[in-house]
């Protein structure tokens, strides 16, 4: 009789499959905003993993892409994120639950959403498996004025600034043991359509999917290594990051660094620490991009910061035993 193979056995090769289904596509066309610190930012890419740690966090990333980037006309042009996530673990109820806010600006667009996510944590003998979902809302905006036509006559042009908010749903999967994590998820999936008013246009938030996956090594004492893969895919393009952070543990802070490549796009450097206030802990977190092709259509440089205040969750046990003579027989 065979034996069972280890539950993340299953998750790694589903993983596998998926990114050799993938290689076939081209290049990913960005819809969402990317990051390079994209390991801090997991609750924003998949809602499973709210809660997943033990702890009440709050963090604020903010990312340059392209910057100094100047268009050939009008002001501005290169994509500014902010992202503001909270959450906390909630051990009675074996749930996570979280709050996402996006500002995403892009030439004459400018995007927003609002989500809040929910988790609930599976406990698996030696693992944990979570499953999430989130919903809110996604406003996007446009200035018509910003806009070069090529038909002259066409009738948005003049027409100001334009909005819609349309609801939004994410849902997703995500599995811990130890120092291994894999995540799967899909935004989108209601594909909200935005035609700011005229019924014969297209402009569809499609659904996209991204798949993460990590490994912690303990190198020497208080030494680690974390390679990581995210890949993003629209189900006919695709793209892939990858990093690998090295990271020194002392008592209470750690030092960690290293570097990051997005497919056909750019390098990264990664550095960061987190470090002790009083019992809370802070984080600090910044990448540098470099495109090293394409300089022509787009600025070389772009920057990222995280910023995150993290309150330790004191994980549910069991009630202690008290036993006395008096009752013990």
């Amino acid at each position: 009789m065979s034996a069972k193979l280890p539950f993340f056995i299953y998750l790694y090769g589903f993983g596998l499959w998926l990114f050799t289904s993938l290689l076939c596509y081209p290049l990913y066309a960005q819809q969402d905003p990317q990051f390079s610190l994209f390991l801090l930012n997991r609750q924003y890419l998949n809602p499973a993993y709210t809660g997943s740690e033990y702890e009440r966090n709050i963090s604020l990333t903010h990312r340059s892409q392209w910057a100094g980037y100047n268009p050939s006309f009008d002001q501005g042009g290169a994509p500014v994120t902010q992202v503001l996530l909270a959450s906390t673990r909630i051990p009675l109820l074996r749930s996570g639950i979280g709050l996402t806010v996006v500002n995403d600006a892009i030439g004459a667009q400018i995007n927003r959403e609002v989500q809040l996510s929910y988790a609930y944590h599976f406990k698996l003998p030696i693992a944990e498996l979570s499953l999430g979902l989130s919903g809110g809302i996604q406003s996007r905006g446009l200035d018509f004025n910003r806009l070069r036509p090529v038909d002259n006559n066409d009738p948005i042009i003049g027409q100001g600034d334009a909005s819609q908010i349309l609801p939004d749903l994410h849902a997703g999967i995500y599995y811990k043991r130890e120092q291994l994590f894999i995540g799967a998820s899909v935004r989108h999936l209601n594909e909200p359509n935005y035609n700011f008013g005229f019924s014969d246009q297209q402009n569809l938030l499609k659904r996209s999917a991204y798949l993460m996956a990590g490994y912690e090594f303990r190198l020497a004492y208080a030494w680690y290594l974390t390679p990581s893969a995210l890949i993003k895919s629209d189900f006919s393009n695709f793209s892939v990051d990858i990093n690998a952070i090295a990271a020194y543990q002392t008592y209470n802070t750690k030092f960690w660094g290293g570097f990051a490549y997005r497919y056909q796009d750019a390098f990264s450097v990664i550095v960061g620490s987190d470090f002790a206030v009083g019992n809370n802990q802070m984080r600090l977190g910044y990448a540098f991009d470099y495109v090293p092709q394409g300089q022509v259509a787009k600025s070389p440089t772009s920057h990222e910061i995280n910023v995150a205040y993290i309150l330790p969750v004191a994980p549910l046990k069991k009630p202690t035993i008290i036993r006395t003579p008096r009752f013990r027989y």
